[in-house]
């Protein structure tokens, strides 16, 4: 599994990228911390989770209160969001959000077109000896052109 990972670490850029990763379940949202398995993946990947050192959840200590003002504040270049339940359904209700509010407009991930939706079956629950295959899955999101 290690070779596997590094394996992709190698094919990539080793540019730092600043990245905020968004949990969202029919609850609401949430940031998710180094500790999860999307931010787990990025600093794998060397890149900088815009919400670490942020103070968790109390139930969830892989995860903060979301916050769009704070979001706005750390503007992260790329954004991934996780999440728990219908998938389409939660890619159609953030796409409009984002494309309506204009605080979500001024976020560089959203006005590059960075947003990516990560597969429930490697970012939910984690994914054991699938772990190289979400590492290669979050990477190919950034570089696509690498993985061709």
């Amino acid at each position: 599994m290690d070779a596997k990972i590094q394996a992709v670490r190698d094919k990539i850029p080793q540019d730092k990228r600043r990245v905020s990763v968004i949990h969202s379940t029919s609850q609401g949202l949430s940031v998710q911390l180094d500790g999860s398995i999307a931010g787990s993946i990025a600093k794998m990947l060397g890149w900088d989770n815009v919400a670490a050192g942020t103070t968790p959840l109390e139930n969830n200590p892989d995860a903060a209160p979301y916050s769009l003002e704070t979001l706005v504040s750390q503007n992260p270049e790329l954004l991934f969001v996780t999440s728990m339940g219908e998938l389409s359904t939660i890619k159609s209700e953030m796409d409009e959000t984002m494309k309506t509010n204009p605080a979500w407009q001024s976020v560089d991930a959203v006005k590059q077109g960075r947003v990516y939706y990560l597969p429930q079956d490697l970012f939910l629950l984690s994914p054991g000896i699938h772990y190289p295959e979400a590492v290669e899955q979050m990477a190919k999101c950034v570089y696509p052109e690498v993985f061709k």
